[in-house]
């Protein structure tokens, strides 16, 4: 039922309540919410949803993509379709352009195609290394973007 909602963007858009990103997050926030329905959720959002409506773009980011931006071994594969759905032709600029997002795709696909993994005796799961190094790579682009955002104060 949802699939169908969500395939007339145009009809269901302007009947989207203000509360819509709030019962969205929820669910998404759910352990028990099935990949699949993450997905369609996080694709209306970055197709229609904040093109429709660009000034909910941070509370989009903020509320309901957050939480899948870093790869976890039990959200791995949840992660990467959330980066793919965020890098597909369809998605809002101004979400890409979100300035927290703003080159982590890039960050993203260099490590995929890059990446090395340690060898050693007694070394992790490459596939475990490779969404380690991503996510030490995504969270010093953040930091980077962060610190440029927030003033330093000295005291």
């Amino acid at each position: 039922m949802l699939e169908a909602l969500y395939s007339k963007p145009s009809s269901l858009l302007p009947h989207l309540e203000k509360g819509y990103i709030e019962a969205i997050a929820t669910v998404l926030s759910s352990p028990a919410t099935p990949r699949q329905l993450i997905r369609l959720h996080i694709t209306f959002l970055s197709h229609h949803f904040s093109k429709e409506y660009p000034s909910a773009i941070k509370i989009v980011v903020e509320q309901c993509l957050w939480p899948f931006l870093l790869f976890t071994k039990a959200r791995q594969k949840t992660s990467a379709a959330v980066w793919d759905i965020l890098e597909s032709e369809d998605c809002s600029d101004g979400l890409t352009e979100f300035q927290l997002l703003r080159g982590c795709l890039v960050v993203i696909r260099d490590l995929e195609e890059n990446f090395v993994a340690t060898e050693d005796e007694g070394a992790s799961d490459p596939v475990l290394q490779k969404f380690t190094a991503i996510d030490i790579a995504l969270a010093n682009r953040i930091a980077g973007i962060l610190k440029a955002l927030i003033p330093v104060t000295r005291f």
